[in-house]
């Protein structure tokens, strides 16, 4: 969102009003950015190794949900 709206050209205001953000959201993103801290939603994390067993099990408990 924060990358988004640096290349989008738009004022703050103009980029929320047409992205149905407030003020607030936006700034909240851009300090979390700003503090290296992923953005909501942006949890993702590498995986270095498993354990194919539990994996398993994992996956054949969510297919079930």
């Amino acid at each position: 969102m924060v990358a988004e709206y640096g290349t989008s050209g738009l004022s703050q205001v103009e980029f929320c009003r047409k992205q149905g953000l407030s003020l607030a959201t936006l700034a909240r993103y851009r300090k979390r950015q700003a503090q290296g801290s992923p953005a909501a939603g942006n949890r993702w994390v590498e995986v270095k190794g498993f354990d194919a067993r539990t994996l398993a099990q994992l996956l054949d408990v969510l297919e079930r949900l």
